[in-house]
């Protein structure tokens, strides 16, 4: 797992999608939230999940804290109608990421110090997405 924190683009997988973004625009945002998901979730798909629903939050104006530069520049040409239709679905993967069959959430579950810490980062992110 190439992570070095808690926050969702403090990953190589995420930065690489965001990467994606930036060059593809909204259509790989809608692909990213809409992908079949297989039964056990990948941390690599669970971190690209995350980075997705963290661009709808931020579109709807519930940006996190850490919110890397590129996506507020990706912002400002967005509509944020978007955002709205996005939402839920966005809330849903981000609920599968913290379930039971995701490799993302098993592989925090095993620092038994972060774990809280991380998951409460993330149920903000939900916070955010369904406000």
């Amino acid at each position: 797992m190439g992570t070095w924190g808690m926050g969702t683009f403090e990953d190589d997988d995420a930065l690489d999608w965001l990467h994606d973004l930036e060059e593809q625009g909204l259509p790989i945002l809608e692909r990213a939230l809409s992908m079949q998901l297989p039964e056990y979730l990948s941390a690599p798909d669970g971190q690209v999940l995350l980075a997705a629903a963290e661009v709808v939050a931020a579109m709807k104006g519930s940006p996190a804290d850490d919110l890397p530069d590129a996506i507020d520049d990706w912002l400002r040409v967005q509509h944020a109608g978007a955002a709205h239709r996005l939402a839920p679905l966005a809330a849903q993967r981000v609920e599968r990421v913290l379930g039971q069959h995701s490799e993302l959430n098993d592989l925090w579950k095993e620092n038994d110090e972060e774990y809280p810490e991380w998951r409460a980062y993330v149920l903000d992110l939900r916070r955010r997405l369904n406000g």
